[in-house]
């Protein structure tokens, strides 16, 4: 997706949440446009092409998470038995994605966030293995 493509799911998210207390800021924008890049680069090298409602989904996300990390604020831990239903190799991948946002930042996502990124991708990953499906 190019830059110009992110702008315009950029664009959606912001209409989308326009009514609400707290709509896109520029700073958003420029947070979102660096993390939903690399939430793209991670689809592509999963071979993975999410549809736009799931990329309207991850965008909201993504909003979420980068206000949450720019006020300081963490997600409860979710227990184990959450984390068991994603393959560790997902979980590591987010983590390692994630941490091409956070760190420049000096922030460390939790592992609750890397979880619900994580569904993200598994939940595009279930809906792409589906489309594969004979008829």
């Amino acid at each position: 997706m190019t830059d110009r493509s992110l702008s315009s799911l950029i664009d959606l998210l912001a209409e989308t949440v326009a009514q609400t207390s707290r709509p896109v800021s520029d700073d958003d924008r420029a947070e979102l446009l660096v993390l939903l890049t690399l939430v793209e680069h991670q689809a592509a090298d999963e071979t993975l092409s999410p549809t736009q409602e799931r990329r309207l989904a991850i965008a909201v996300h993504a909003l979420a998470f980068v206000r949450r990390m720019r006020d300081g604020e963490r997600l409860d831990d979710l227990g184990p038995e959450v984390f068991a239903e994603v393959p560790e190799e997902r979980l590591r991948d987010v983590r390692q994605m994630l941490a091409l946002y956070c760190t420049p930042r000096a922030q460390t996502p939790s592992e609750t966030e890397v979880l619900l990124f994580a569904l993200h991708f598994e939940a595009a990953r279930q809906s792409t293995s589906a489309l594969d499906l004979p008829a």
